[in-house]
């Protein structure tokens, strides 16, 4: 589809919510789902908090890097589907192949883009192995948990033999294995959600995420945990929002920093847990910054 067409649908889905409708391509195939506008609506919407989906602005959603979705941020999946909707290519003359050659951390503390007073031990360890503030698990189940995540995704992409040596999927680098499964998967997403929409069977297939609240309660931001190729598909084909399911933590505030479990361990500082908190309010603005210096976007 050409930038014309995509220009095109996006203006008509803006003059559509002005006039208050919602357009969306036959994402409901299964039962009809209430959508809530904030993660507090959520969690007084009388329901089990992870069955109330959201529906979220796309530049809101970021992954535990920085990297942000939507016109308004930047991430590697979306600039290498921008491209290849455009003009398509193979993986060796994709934007992703440049992203996991520029970009490539050699220990976790190196690992955030938008953030930079990591913990010391994260230097000790790998690229993957960070654990954030709230997380309720130790580096080393960290470890093991990407390290199993990974080989599944990749034995579902045909790949068997592929284990987290070849590369973690959201930096470089990775073997030429690993770089062809993340474009392959990035490709089958877009197709499938291009030509039958998304999915939306029951609350499982949602995005999953938890969000941060800012301090005035208004302002939050989705962490993804699952669903960052879906995420850059929607984004590629001009939608502005994603129906995003909340898993725990369910919601992250500052006013419960020092309940936070990594706090509470010591593994991160009172003080280093909020900076990285708030980055994520920037995110979409640092992260395009970024790509821009290291020749990543397109112009």
């Amino acid at each position: 589809m050409t930038n014309l067409a995509n220009w095109a649908r996006n203006r008509i889905k803006k003059f559509a919510r002005r006039c208050g409708y919602e357009i969306v391509k036959a994402t409901h195939q299964g039962e009809a789902f209430e959508f809530e506008c904030h993660p507090l609506d959520a969690l007084y919407s009388g329901r089990p908090v992870d069955e109330a989906p959201l529906r979220v602005d796309l530049w809101k959603c970021s992954n535990y890097t920085g990297l942000t979705y939507g016109a308004e941020g930047w991430h590697p999946f979306v600039e290498t589907l921008n491209r290849y909707h455009n003009k398509p290519t193979s993986y060796e003359g994709s934007a992703l192949k440049s992203y996991y050659e520029e970009w490539t951390p050699s220990n976790a503390a190196e690992a955030f883009i938008t953030f930079s007073d990591a913990p010391e031990p994260f230097k000790m360890e790998p690229s993957y192995a960070f654990v954030s503030p709230w997380h309720t698990i130790s580096i080393s189940e960290r470890k093991s948990k990407i390290a199993y995540n990974v080989r599944t995704e990749n034995r579902d992409m045909g790949y068997d033999a592929v284990g987290i040596e070849e590369g973690f999927g959201l930096h470089g680098p990775v073997s030429d294995r690993k770089g062809r499964v993340e474009f392959n998967r990035l490709l089958s997403t877009l197709k499938s959600i291009d030509q039958q929409g998304y999915r939306l069977d029951s609350v499982h297939d949602f995005i999953e995420g938890f969000a941060l609240l800012d301090q005035n309660e208004e302002e939050f931001r989705i962490i993804v945990v699952h669903g960052n190729h879906r995420l850059a598909s929607l984004t590629t084909l001009g939608n502005d929002r994603a129906p995003i399911r909340l898993v725990p933590p369910y919601i992250v505030r500052v006013p419960d920093v020092d309940r936070w479990p990594q706090v509470k361990s010591g593994l991160w500082s009172r003080g280093q847990a909020i900076g990285y908190f708030e980055s994520f309010f920037c995110a979409h603005r640092e992260i395009r910054k970024w790509a821009k210096s290291r020749g990543l976007i397109e112009n």
